[in-house]
């Protein structure tokens, strides 16, 4: 998360982060959009869904590309 806010000062993205993982970290930064699980959101033009999966941290996500990506 440290290189967060040099990447949103150079390119100015969009940035999501699960909400379990803001709230337990307190994270806050520019263009931040917090997450729920199963959230479906376009990344370019693909569509992606969130899926938490808790382990490392409470709230780590990993994300199901809803169409053929490859």
């Amino acid at each position: 998360m440290q290189l967060v806010e040099p990447l949103v000062l150079l390119y100015n993205p969009e940035v999501y982060i699960s909400n379990k993982e803001a709230d337990y970290y307190g994270y806050q930064c520019e263009n931040l959009e917090t997450i729920e699980n199963q959230t479906t959101i376009l990344l370019g033009e693909t569509p992606i869904r969130s899926i938490l999966t808790p382990g490392h941290t409470a709230g780590g996500m990993c994300i199901h590309c809803l169409i053929a990506c490859l």
